[in-house]
């Protein structure tokens, strides 16, 4: 299982992030997340970090002198039910929230485990935010979900833009994801899959 990083070409915006509840060595962190890839079928991961292509070696891993200016991170993989990607910008060191998203995947496997989405069905809004775009998580969660707002005015009269939902505070996101959602909801004629792209949409920005 391969690991290699790749540049988070666009700025996380500036926001609160908080301590991470868990402490854990990276060695323990890389061996989770590769773990957990392999579960999916992965041959490989790709970390975005914010990092400059100079400070990347050879071998595709961060020089031990790179220093993130943010700790916004994307892990992207191929897996059996297509690529995924799974940003976080929740925590203070890019490491844990790397861990987090290890976490994340360990949960979302055990859905299959139980049987509740034995399809895969759990990976679909983790599919709508595209991976390799340049974009952090925040930024295609914003584009994602203003899709769904083309025509509905914002204060100033004008459409909702993702650069509107990436500066919202936590009321407006929730006013828009409202909206958004009683466009998509299956029974108001929209699909499956466009309503769990749009709650974690909601979920990213709202993180």
């Amino acid at each position: 299982m391969r690991l290699i990083a790749r540049p988070l070409t666009s700025p996380a915006t500036d926001r609160s992030r908080k301590r991470a509840p868990f402490d854990s060595t990276w060695t323990a962190t890389v061996e989770l997340l590769k773990r957990e890839a392999r579960q999916l079928g992965a041959t490989e991961i790709v970390l975005q970090i914010d990092v400059t292509e100079n400070q990347l070696r050879n071998d595709g891993w961060i020089r031990i002198t790179a220093r993130p200016a943010s700790p916004a991170v994307v892990v992207s993989v191929e897996t059996r039910h297509g690529p995924v990607s799974f940003p976080c910008d929740t925590f203070t060191h890019w490491e844990d929230n790397v861990r987090a998203i290890a976490l994340g995947m360990e949960a979302l496997r055990k859905v299959d485990r139980y049987g509740i989405a034995p399809g895969g069905e759990q990976y679909r809004g983790w599919q709508a935010l595209p991976a390799g775009t340049g974009e952090t998580g925040r930024e295609a969660a914003a584009r994602l979900l203003a899709s769904y707002l083309q025509g509905t005015p914002n204060v100033k009269g004008t459409a909702y833009t993702a650069e509107d939902l990436l500066t919202a505070d936590d009321e407006t996101i929730a006013w828009a994801y409202r909206r958004a959602v009683m466009k998509v909801h299956p029974d108001h004629g929209g699909s499956t899959d466009e309503f769990e792209a749009v709650q974690t949409a909601f979920g990213v920005l709202r993180s």
